[in-house]
């Protein structure tokens, strides 16, 4: 008996001897067929042919047409399905073997369905040439197949070219010679599968001139050209932008910008003898920045020598150079918003001049920022509303800002007093002045200008400060001032709001009554720092209760404000006391207001509240008040807090909020209590830190 023919004995019912018999669920499972080929000739599936075997054949072909798409770049297929059927198109780097009748459509890589005589993409006549056609069942499963291989007629060309950058063109210092200008060429590369012809380059308004591309049609023996462009001559201070188009039949116009500066000319007085010479473009350096970095004009000016042998350099910043590089502020995020004047060439003494016209154009009359000048180891920085506030009423056309390395006989006389009041100087003696035409302006009122050194060697801050020194009473006196070192250099930011002759300056002071205090730290610190001194060489006295008078006096200190007279006095203030001058400056700051009935009582301990005062109105000085002070969540961590007066609630807030004051070990504020050196010294040492006037 034949061993590979089989019939359904539940469906038949009957002996063949030319057959096995079998049942109906064997009959319908492909291991029951010995030696059948189930790969190509036979197909066995529950959903055909009631789930017995059946013979496979090729699919018929599918009448199917290609034409050019709509779109560049596409195809359409024309082809009709039968009644109840639907196209699926492929598209192939390669042949596909003609499928079965019944074989399942793909499920990927296809559009299904798909409607004939649409645009069919990603198609070239190079590599993905192959379109399969589909005619399919409601099952997905190939009833009719059809394969066309692309050729270029039958897909619609589509024009392009490489995208062209914005392109900057090198800077040119005003009165260039035509020579000195770049001449930038420019590539049209074809990338698209159609001819490009009638190819034309334009440039927008006057500023540049082009030359035309070298040939005017692109295809595939000639894919690219390319064409130059370059700034007209005689362009005045200022920066060209124009745009550029590319156009062709066909082509979608392609634009990109091109960019000139023109830097104008820096001119460098040559003081004393007068007059100006114009500093060579190799050493004068134009850069706008971006918006994360600030304005810069970098100069290598000339370095004259004075009869007394002292190095200087005069810099003038022209009008139309300041107002572009205030102009290019308003850009930036406010942490760049500067424009630095950055002069080497290593001179004692620089000035630089700038036009205050520039300053109040309209363009740039309310931009915000700083103007910073910087010399080969020193960096002075001022706010423009300073500047503006300080020439406001002025007729003049400058202001000066200069920065002098201390020389000569004022040198000497410095460096005596700082050994005679056992202090190291780590650098030179500088002098800082801001003039509005001849006039100085040397009070900034509330306005606190950073000043930053460079020191040589690494410096302790708690053994160091910046200081400032006073010619008439030969003293120093402390500034507020940061130190960052790095790499053994140390950077020392100083905040002030006068000018003066300032320097950094090392000393160590030590009080054998604060041996094991809780307070040595600080109390040496600020010592170290010149703002409290003790009661003798070698006694501090911790625990001696403070004044009024002295406490507003080390407050002044700590601030580094100076002697600044006040329209306002109290009758029990002699002019001729030694903290006068202290009260009238804290008076004019708005650290102190006196009492109510207009005394001052400068000889009264001072309680805990009364600092908290006094310091809550610092912070508001410095505009460092901490926000959300709120007295009722600040201050109920202490049992007495009913005690506090309630004109000192918010400000005891304020400074429990900051830090200053953090009550005392028995879990009290201790209001009316009169506070003692070392507290004062304490809350002020915590207040420095808080306003980052020192580390």
């Amino acid at each position: 008996m034949p061993d590979s023919n089989y019939y359904d004995l539940s469906r038949i019912g009957l002996n063949d001897v030319f057959a096995q018999p079998v049942s109906t669920a064997l009959m319908k499972t492909s291991g029951t067929y010995a030696n059948w080929d189930f790969s190509h000739t036979w197909g066995i599936e529950e959903t055909l042919n009631d789930g017995y075997p059946y013979l496979r054949y090729l699919a018929p072909d599918l009448p199917a047409t290609a034409a050019p798409g709509d779109s560049g770049g596409t195809t359409k297929v024309t082809a009709e399905p039968s009644f109840g059927n639907h196209l699926v198109i492929q598209v192939s780097s390669q042949e596909i073997a003609t499928p079965k009748i019944s074989d399942a459509i793909p499920s990927s890589g296809v559009t299904n369905p798909y409607v004939s005589g649409s645009d069919i993409d990603g198609v070239d006549e190079g590599t993905n040439k192959f379109v399969v056609v589909y005619e399919a069942d409601n099952d997905n499963r190939v009833v009719k197949f059809a394969q066309l291989t692309l050729t270029s007629g039958e897909i619609r060309p589509y024009y392009l070219i490489e995208r062209v950058n914005n392109q900057s063109l090198a800077t040119l210092t005003e009165g260039y010679a035509l020579g000195t200008r770049e001449t930038k060429t420019i590539p049209i590369t074809r990338i698209g599968t159609g001819d490009i012809d009638n190819l034309a380059v334009t440039v927008s308004g006057t500023s540049f001139e082009l030359t035309q591309p070298t040939v005017t049609t692109l295809n595939n023996g000639t894919p690219s050209t390319r064409f130059t462009v370059k700034a007209k001559g005689g362009l005045a201070a200022g920066t060209y932008t124009s745009t550029v188009t590319i156009s062709a039949d066909h082509l979608a116009n392609v634009t990109f910008t091109v960019t000139q500066v023109v830097q104008p000319v820096v001119r460098v007085k040559n003081a004393p003898q007068g007059g100006f010479s114009v500093v060579p473009p190799s050493r004068t350096t134009i850069d706008l920045g971006d918006e994360n970095t600030g304005a810069t004009i970098q100069v290598r000016a000339d370095v004259q020598t004075s009869a007394s042998g002292a190095t200087f350099s005069n810099v003038e910043v022209d009008d139309d150079v300041l107002v572009q590089l205030l102009g290019a502020l308003k850009d930036k995020n406010a942490a760049s918003q500067t424009v630095t004047t950055v002069v080497e060439g290593g001179a004692d003494q620089v000035v630089v001049d700038l036009p205050l016209a520039a300053i109040r154009k309209a363009m740039v009359a309310n931009t915000r920022g700083t103007l910073i000048v910087r010399t080969d180891s020193t960096t002075y920085a001022m706010p423009l509303s300073l500047l503006r506030e300080l020439s406001k009423d002025s007729t003049e056309e400058m202001i000066s800002i200069s920065i002098n390395r201390i020389s000569g006989s004022l040198k000497e006389k410095i460096e005596r007093a700082a050994k005679a009041q056992g202090l190291l100087l780590l650098n030179r003696p500088t002098e800082f002045k801001v003039a509005i035409g001849d006039q100085e302006r040397s009070d900034f009122g509330e306005n606190y200008v950073e000043r930053i050194v460079d020191v040589d060697s690494g410096a302790d801050p708690s053994k160091a400060t910046a200081v400032r020194y006073d010619p008439v009473t030969e003293s120093f006196l402390f500034v507020p001032s940061t130190f960052k070192t790095k790499d053994k250099a140390t950077e020392v930011v100083m905040k002030s709001t006068h000018n003066s002759i300032y320097m950094v300056i090392r000393t160590e002071k030590t009080f054998s009554d604060l041996r094991g205090h809780w307070a040595k730290g600080n109390m040496e610190l600020l010592a170290s720092k010149l703002i409290v001194k003790g009661l003798s060489a070698t006694e501090f006295g911790p625990g001696v209760s403070i004044t009024r008078a002295e406490f507003t006096a080390l407050l002044v200190r700590s601030l580094g404000l100076g002697a600044i007279a006040s329209d306002r006095s109290f009758q029990d203030v002699n002019a001729k006391s030694w903290y006068f001058d202290d009260v009238q400056a804290a008076v004019k700051a708005g650290l102190v207001k006196g009492l109510a009935d207009g005394t001052f009582r400068p000889d009264d301990l001072i309680t805990r509240e009364q600092m908290t005062v006094i310091m809550a109105a610092a912070l508001r000085f410095v505009g460092k008040e901490p926000a959300d002070a709120d007295e009722n969540k600040s201050l109920d961590r202490f049992t007495d807090e009913d005690k506090i007066h309630a004109w000192a609630l918010d400000s005891a807030a304020i400074s429990v909020k900051a830090g200053m004051i953090t009550g005392r070990e028995d879990s009290t504020f201790a209001p009316t209590a009169f506070a003692t050196r070392a507290e004062a010294g304490s809350m002020l040492v915590r207040m420095l830190r808080y306003i980052e006037f020192i580390d």
